[in-house]
């Protein structure tokens, strides 16, 4: 139950951000943000090089506005416009289960005027199998999210 509250109040805080600011509208500068790959990941054959052409090559193919790389060095009061990538690994033997998340992260206005960062997009993708196929999928799969992103970002932003 006491897990349960946090959870609550960001729904309820997602739930009330004005409709217009959950869109893709208007990116001037997209930052790719890697979440670190942990020790299961290695192990399943993931390369943070491989992922990172993945989410790349879409995005500079759509001409989206990317900007320099986001690190922990990066200051910032809020966060600007992220693409924050997620992949979180078990390896179990030769078999490797994997969740593949792209989230879109924009700074918000909340009630009363705060600012605080939250996903307006969301997407992902599990997948399992031998570590001998994993890398390939895992990289096709940040493809395909990339590309569902980049699809809507250019509905939401015409030329």
């Amino acid at each position: 139950m006491k897990h349960l509250l946090p959870g609550c109040l960001a729904l309820v805080l997602f739930a009330s951000i004005p409709a217009s600011a959950q869109k893709l509208k208007d990116v001037r500068e997209l930052h790719i943000v890697f979440q670190q790959l942990d020790d299961d990941a290695v192990k399943c054959g993931l390369v943070e090089d491989t992922l990172d052409a993945a989410v790349q090559s879409p995005l500079s193919q759509s001409h989206v506005p990317v900007g320099k790389p986001w690190t922990d060095d990066t200051k910032r009061d809020f966060l600007p416009d992220a693409l924050s990538v997620e992949v979180v690994v078990l390896s179990d033997g030769d078999e490797c289960i994997g969740n593949v998340g792209v989230d879109m992260l924009r700074v918000v206005v909340g009630p009363g005027g705060n600012q605080f960062g939250a996903a307006v997009w969301s997407k992902g993708i599990l997948l399992s199998g031998p570590r001998s196929t994993f890398p390939r999928r895992v990289k096709d799969a940040l493809e395909r999210l990339t590309r569902q992103w980049v699809a809507q970002w250019q509905q939401e932003n015409p030329s």
